[in-house]
């Protein structure tokens, strides 16, 4: 299929209504004959009854394309479909392939539900951070309950479900972390600052997580008015031989009372020592 000039997309008439999406996918590529001639990872960008849009890093240059997911129960889910055509994406380093499903109507749909509900569960999951020992620590947001569980048997699956002691079932989307975080209790301040500069809300914090990268502190009073994107100053002491003083501006990134995920906001001459500080 090399050198094939196809339309765009955008060029052909619709048959079916696309939907946009932005399923994590396996790939297994096929030549004429059904031989296997690659398998990858890409990302659906929209999909209909009738095909699909992929994102890939690579080129995909064969006849036929089975993808793989899994569905909000965890179950594989499956479909092959015909490669219509690839061309670059406006995303330096990406592809783009269109693919036409082939198989019966009934196994179309069914497949295209499941990718489907699986891309809405993902967007609404509550994303959870997994430690190196493959525990993760799990807010309930009906009873304000958390947990540590042991999320090792779900390798592979991003998302799941966790029922709680209260009942209620919460769809968690993990993330299993490349940047080593430390479990602290490392007791300091924080103070909230508006887009002028100035404090508007101070109040103590203890940093239960600690990466280069930022935080996860625990709010018992916790500021109502805290949102995602705010600037936050915090400060607080290693619990090291020195007793290192930090004082760092965050922005918040997520938030689930009485727990707060924030990233450093500018580095700073505190970097290596909190690196070290990671590793002793």
């Amino acid at each position: 299929m090399e050198n094939q000039q196809y339309p765009s997309p955008s060029d052909e008439k619709r048959k079916h209504r696309r939907i946009s999406t932005s399923n994590e996918v396996d790939y297994i590529l096929l030549d004429e004959r059904g031989k296997k001639v690659r398998r990858g990872k890409g990302r659906t960008l929209n999909l209909s009854q009738s095909g699909a849009l992929l994102e890939t890093k690579e080129p995909l240059n064969g006849s036929f394309i089975i993808l793989v997911t899994f569905d909000i129960e965890g179950n594989h889910v499956q479909i092959k479909g015909n490669v219509a055509h690839t061309r670059k994406s406006d995303k330096p380093e990406f592809f783009l392939t269109g693919l036409r499903f082939v198989g019966s109507t009934r196994d179309q749909v069914k497949a295209i539900v499941a990718f489907v509900k699986a891309y809405y569960r993902s967007k609404h999951a509550v994303k959870v951070f997994v430690q190196p020992d493959n525990t993760a620590t799990v807010y309930c947001r009906w009873c304000n309950k958390t947990k540590e569980i042991d999320v090792s048997r779900f390798k592979g699956h991003v998302n799941c479900k966790v029922k709680c002691s209260c009942g209620k079932i919460s769809r968690v989307q993990l993330e299993f972390r490349s940047q080593f975080r430390k479990k602290t209790e490392l007791r300091g301040s924080y103070r909230m600052i508006d887009k002028e500069g100035k404090p508007v809300d101070a109040g103590a914090m203890t940093v239960v997580e600690l990466s280069r990268k930022g935080v996860r502190m625990e709010i018992r009073e916790f500021p109502l008015d805290m949102a995602p994107g705010d600037l936050v100053n915090i400060r607080f002491n290693l619990d090291d031989n020195v007793q290192t003083r930090i004082d760092r501006n965050v922005i918040v990134k997520n938030i689930h009372p009485p727990y707060v995920g924030a990233t450093f906001h500018r580095p700073t001459d505190t970097d290596n020592r909190i690196g070290y500080y990671l590793i002793g």
